[in-house]
């Protein structure tokens, strides 16, 4: 009969050495590793989708209110409590004309208000700051602008041409430049006058 090592709890022979199990025992639940969760089922994922839509319609108006004051739709989206992921977001707006048109309309009236605001900063009257921060402001604001209300505030350039050019004269005056190189004396090349054998 074999005694119980009171440290350990094992067994011990005659001889005082340890008798081990043959198995290990069980891991208690807490160590056990966990079971891995199912994948996501098609009705899972399309209630899923169909959340993300519900909330993005949720969500639309007040994102083009806050363009119209000048905010980027990134930083609206991700300071969102409910996280909607942008790229689907954006995926989404595009998918409707009438949702592009009017977020083009709200980038519009962000371009409008971004370029008031570059006025009372370039007069300095929010503040007297330094004026590279303020040139820094201005442009960056000038870009968004632009970017938002291209026929606008894009800087272009025009470049017009009026001239005629007839190719019927060009093709003429690049066969004469032809033809004198070709016909041109060379020093370099001596002329050998043949005489015929006969």
């Amino acid at each position: 009969m074999h005694a119980l090592d009171p440290a350990t709890g094992y067994r011990v022979d005659r001889k005082g050495n340890l008798v081990l199990p043959s198995e290990p025992p069980p891991l208690p639940e807490w160590l056990s590793p966990p079971i891995p969760d199912p994948p996501p089922s098609e009705e899972l994922t399309s209630t899923r989708q169909a959340l993300h839509l519900a909330q993005f319609d949720a969500i639309f108006i007040h994102t083009l209110d806050r363009i119209t004051e000048g905010e980027d739709i990134h930083y609206i989206l991700s300071n969102d409590p409910r996280k909607p992921p942008f790229r689907q977001f954006m995926r989404w707006l595009k998918m409707d004309p009438d949702r592009r048109t009017l977020y083009k309309e709200a980038q519009e009236i962000r371009a409008e208000k971004l370029m008031g605001d570059t006025l009372r900063i370039a007069d300095g009257v929010e503040s007297e700051e330094d004026v590279a921060r303020s040139k820094l402001r201005v442009d960056q604001r000038n870009k968004v602008a632009g970017f938002d209300f291209k026929d606008k505030y894009s800087p272009s350039t025009n470049v017009n041409i009026t001239q005629d050019i007839s190719i019927t004269r060009v093709q003429t005056q690049l066969i004469d430049a032809g033809m004198a190189r070709v016909m041109a004396p060379r020093p370099d090349i001596e002329d050998i006058e043949c005489s015929n054998p006969s």
